[in-house]
């Protein structure tokens, strides 16, 4: 289920289903990777709703434990925004395309490791998605509401989805 729905994050869900077939030997339909993926949206936004609900009581998130060894490693951070067209109406073709911004980054400890022939190379280590829903606007536009430096971001209108990566 984990890798048809890592799959279904970066292609689309025919080419995932394909993927998934030619990796582990499954077939699993497009619609069934649609169903896991929602499942699992729907339990990563319960435990977004719980975080925030805690936030906002005043409790601070738990950290993730690191080992001190790992910590030690340099942190690399990558990052980059996409325009996403998103319908009005859920799960139909119906409605104005309504464009919104995507962030996405990865964060990973960069190690190394030695590989057969004795030789060290580069190695990503603990690495992290994270993707932020922003607000909408058109492309190529400038989305003077969205960017006022004086007030913080909304977090009732930013989705924040974090996956370790593998």
């Amino acid at each position: 289920m984990r890798l048809g729905c890592l799959f279904s994050l970066f292609m689309p869900y025919e080419l995932a289903s394909w993927m998934l077939s030619q990796w582990s030997g499954l077939s699993v339909s497009s619609s069934s990777l649609w169903n896991w993926v929602q499942v699992m949206g729907n339990k990563a936004y319960q435990a977004l709703e719980t975080q925030l609900k805690a936030q906002a009581s005043g409790d601070q998130a738990p950290c993730e434990a690191i080992s001190e060894l790992l910590s030690a490693l340099p942190l690399a951070v990558a990052a980059d925004g996409v325009m996403v067209p998103f319908r009005p109406t859920p799960k139909t073709p119906k409605g104005k395309i309504q464009w919104r911004e995507v962030k996405v980054a990865i964060l990973a400890r960069l190690g190394t490791r030695v590989t057969r022939a004795k030789k060290s190379v580069p190695q990503l280590l603990r690495r992290r998605l994270v993707a932020v829903l922003g607000i909408g606007c058109q492309p190529h536009r400038r989305c003077r509401d969205n960017h006022k430096a004086d007030q913080p971001p909304n977090l009732n209108r930013i989705i924040w989805r974090t996956l370790p990566l593998r």
